[in-house]
């Protein structure tokens, strides 16, 4: 953006509200109360009128770029451990995950599993996620991420040697996701999937990508951004997985939360929940919980795809 534009677009901004109505200002004023814009978070600017932005405001215009809460991300589990590993049918180990960066032990230990699910619904953290880029990476295929602005995270650094895994893996984890998963690591995501190092399953995740300064006024301005690309920003959008499973909120979160409740992971899948007497005396002995169970679509989707992937003898059993 050159000068020109520069004075056209704070000439703009100084003419109307900037917010959609929060506040009007002087231009000497509006530099004290936000940060300066980086035009590349504000593309085309310039080429609003200023009654659309007057409408509408920047928030509304550029979503993800203006917040009216502080912008917070920590895990929502009260779990101890990092991470719950739990065996299948079918040989399949499945990861939840609770908090990233402490996970990677742990996932080292499984890592080399070819029929591999990783649970990172609910998740939300601030870390890059490099460390599991470093784990699932496939032959030929290394997924990293970029920083555009200002981020306080590092997003070019390798995990440790302890924490790679003796091989490169083979076959791709299967990762689950929903519109709760969020942090940086989305972005990782991201690439992991464009290289085939995963494939994701269930809701396009929550697009919390960017990092923030406050300004006067109660509202945080973004700084800067961990991206796939350069070019490619999911900021507000999300990580769209390979594998969409449209699921609403009260189901995503009963059917993940059962499994914190005590309920055993195999009751949350279609097979065990179909396995029924069909005579009307047996039925009367059921639990009635148990007839009115729903499975975790999202999981069942899941391992759906790796018992397809183990039938076309694309991916073995676990060793």
């Amino acid at each position: 953006m050159n000068s020109t534009d520069s004075k056209h677009v704070f000439n703009s901004i100084q003419k109307c509200l900037l917010f959609g109505g929060l506040f009007s200002s002087s231009l000497a004023a509006l530099h004290a109360q936000l940060p300066a814009l980086n035009p590349e978070f504000f593309p085309e600017l310039e080429s609003h009128s200023d009654e659309l932005i007057r409408l509408k405001g920047l928030a509304e215009l550029y979503p993800g770029t203006i917040l009216f809460e502080e912008p917070k991300l920590a895990t929502r589990s009260q779990r101890q451990e990092a991470a719950r590993i739990e065996e299948l049918p079918r040989e399949i180990t499945y990861v939840r995950i609770y908090r990233l960066d402490e996970a990677i032990t742990a996932l080292k230990k499984v890592i080399n599993h070819p029929a591999l699910i990783l649970d990172m619904r609910y998740l939300q953290t601030d870390s890059s996620g490099i460390a599991l880029a470093n784990l699932l990476s496939s032959e030929g295929n290394v997924a990293s991420v970029t920083a555009v602005g200002e981020v306080t995270i590092e997003v070019k650094g390798a995990a440790s040697d302890a924490n790679k895994p003796s091989a490169p893996r083979s076959y791709p984890a299967i990762v689950l996701c929903n519109r709760e998963t969020a942090g940086p690591f989305e972005a990782i995501l991201h690439s992991l999937q464009s290289n085939h190092c995963i494939i994701a399953v269930g809701e396009a995740t929550a697009g919390r990508t960017g990092y923030y300064r406050a300004s006067e006024h109660g509202t945080w301005v973004i700084s800067g951004e961990v991206r796939p690309t350069t070019e490619t920003s999911i900021l507000a959008t999300g990580f769209v997985p390979r594998i969409e499973i449209d699921a609403t909120p009260h189901s995503n979160y009963i059917s993940y939360h059962l499994y914190e409740a005590g309920t055993s992971l195999t009751r949350l899948l279609r097979d065990d929940t179909k396995q029924l007497e069909h005579s009307a005396t047996d039925k009367n002995k059921l639990d009635k919980s148990a007839e009115t169970f729903e499975p975790d679509v999202v999981l069942q989707r899941g391992v759906d795809i790796v018992a397809a992937l183990q039938v076309l003898q694309q991916l073995p059993e676990n060793q």
